[in-house]
């Protein structure tokens, strides 16, 4: 590799990590997904999007989320959209920490999504009439 080339890599690198150091705190959730969606063949996101629109009734969605999650991954996304419905309401921090027993981390994490997220949660917030 030639010495130009070698500086250039260096310089891309430098510039990802900056991005994704110090850029990172701003959006957190965004950088995270820009770079996990980087790793996935649109082709499989695409079928995994298919298949959740091909959800017709909540026991459908019990039958495939059961099957497609571990217990604890189910709790946890459960958690997030009681999280999620808390806020939205304008439930105070502190008060959904206690009501759910979480930490105000999860909920910060939660909030930001709500307000800087793709707007899933909004759409579906409105959708649902919560």
């Amino acid at each position: 590799m030639q010495r130009s080339q070698k500086k250039q890599r260096t310089l891309v690198s430098s510039f990802s990590w900056y991005l994704l150091h110090a850029l990172s705190p701003l959006h957190p959730p965004l950088f995270s997904l820009y770079f996990f969606l980087m790793s996935v063949p649109p082709k499989h996101l695409s079928a995994l999007y298919e298949l959740f629109a091909s959800v017709s009734s909540e026991k459908e969605a019990k039958l495939l989320l059961d099957d497609m999650l571990t217990p604890q991954e189910l709790a946890s996304l459960s958690e997030r959209w009681q999280l999620i419905q808390e806020l939205h309401k304008g439930t105070p921090q502190r008060d959904i920490a206690k009501k759910l027993g979480i930490s105000i981390s999860k909920i910060t994490r939660g909030s930001r999504m709500l307000q800087f997220g793709s707007g899933g949660f909004a759409y579906f917030l409105k959708k649902l009439k919560w």
